[in-house]
């Protein structure tokens, strides 16, 4: 749970949507709609999915995962290799090494636009390389590969010796992992929604907009003590609660409020 949760978390303080899905949708090859696809505490996997995972990196996709991806199939039993179900190929490594521990430190390398260390949780996992094609994108302390990223065809498998997403959520206060994160998303092509001027970091105005035919939805949540005002950039919008027309340049949002605009281009 903190695993999925502190991925999300990341996601939802920037503002960038997020969606989940089960092993059966990635099966059914629903990945290939994502720029990218994380797999945080991803210990039990299937064939199938797997297979379907080697195809989405090999289209464009970029496929990122935490220690001991695929050890576990449905019935528990455990694979010979780990990554297992041969993701150990796609991403080029092998697990080495195997400890428990309350924090990881991983030190990455040659981060110019992302943070220059991200921390794990309840596991060190040593990173084995298997082709020259594998570059070390992190290590631990002691010099050990932490994190690796691989080219797949078209897409990018990364690979982190520990639990990301755990850390961050039982550790909000600490920014790396989230920086990193949406780093990463941005590497590869994921932006914030359009209709919304950017909003500077820290404030505390959520968005979310649902898409229709020749219309949006835009929902507006000020998790602030003030009153804070949003540029929409639409042509037309109504207040769907009063409906009345809306001015997009001066959009007021209450303190702890919420609005529901209805915008047409």
């Amino acid at each position: 749970r903190d695993s999925v949760v502190g991925i999300y978390q990341a996601f939802w303080a920037a503002n960038r949507p997020v969606d989940f899905l089960h092993l059966r949708e990635i099966e059914s090859g629903m990945a290939g709609s994502y720029k990218i696809l994380f797999l945080p505490y991803s210990l039990m996997m299937t064939e199938a999915a797997a297979e379907q995972l080697k195809t989405y990196v090999e289209r464009g996709g970029t496929l990122v995962a935490e220690a001991r991806t695929g050890w576990n199939d449905t019935r528990g039993f455990a694979q010979p290799v780990i990554p297992g179900f041969g993701l150990d190929e796609l991403f080029g490594v092998r697990e080495g090494p195997l400890k428990m521990a309350d924090e990881v430190s991983i030190v990455l390398d040659n981060n110019e636009n992302g943070p220059t260390e991200i921390v794990g949780r309840g596991i060190k996992e040593v990173l084995v390389p298997q082709s020259s094609d594998v570059k070390a994108l992190g290590r631990f302390a002691d010099g050990q590969v932490a994190a690796t990223i691989a080219q797949r065809g078209e897409g990018k498998a990364i690979m982190v010796g520990s639990f990301l997403g755990m850390f961050h959520a039982l550790n909000p206060d600490r920014p790396e992992n989230a920086h990193f994160v949406l780093s990463l998303a941005a590497e590869a092509g994921v932006q914030p929604p359009s209709l919304v001027q950017d909003l500077p970091e820290g404030t505390p105005i959520e968005t979310r907009i649902l898409e229709a035919d020749g219309f949006s939805i835009l929902f507006l949540f000020n998790h602030g003590q003030s009153s804070l005002q949003v540029r929409i950039l639409a042509g037309q919008g109504s207040d769907l609660l009063n409906g009345e027309t809306v001015d997009l340049g001066r959009v007021e949002v209450a303190p702890r409020g919420v609005r529901i605009l209805k915008l047409t281009n």
